[in-house]
């Protein structure tokens, strides 16, 4: 792992405590305060923390302060980033019950578990596909295939930069 990738991953980690203590702490409140179902408490958890983690990864972990919000890059990236998050949730979901359920675990050791496998996988994920070098590229074809279809125009009206 080069310097600057592991500067990276530090901040990712950075940036992946204070989504600890969201998911942590949402997960308890809504399962042993309020009584929700722990898996049920796991999906709403991650829908929140994923929303709030997107914004401090691209200002602060990846640095792409330069790029417009309502930019196609960014609502591009943002897809991806839903698409990794949908992943983890899928694994995590699955780890979590079979950590909790067959391995009789206490629900929170098991997300602690899970968290830390779903940790690497997350980071390389989103290193490399969400905020990757081959974007440009990806982003050149999706603008010709919206051309193609007409819809640039649309989606310009409605604020998009493309």
């Amino acid at each position: 792992m080069g310097y600057k990738m592991f500067k990276t991953f530090l901040k990712f980690m950075l940036v992946g405590t204070l989504n600890g203590i969201i998911y942590f702490s949402l997960m308890y409140l809504l399962t042993s305060v309020i009584g929700v179902w722990y898996m049920l408490s796991a999906v709403i958890s991650v829908v929140i923390q994923t929303l709030i983690t997107y914004g401090l990864h691209r200002i602060y972990t990846w640095k792409n302060k330069k790029v417009a919000i309502r930019s196609a890059i960014n609502i591009y990236r943002f897809c991806k980033y839903i698409i990794v998050g949908l992943g983890g949730l899928l694994l995590g979901l699955g780890l979590l019950y079979m950590i909790t359920e067959l391995w009789h675990v206490y629900y929170l050791v098991s997300v602690i578990i899970a968290s830390f496998v779903l940790l690497i996988l997350n980071f390389l994920a989103n290193n490399y596909w969400t905020w990757g070098e081959n974007e440009s590229k990806e982003m050149k074809w999706i603008v010709s295939l919206l051309n193609r279809l007409g819809l640039v125009p649309i989606i310009k009206r409605l604020g998009v930069e493309v």
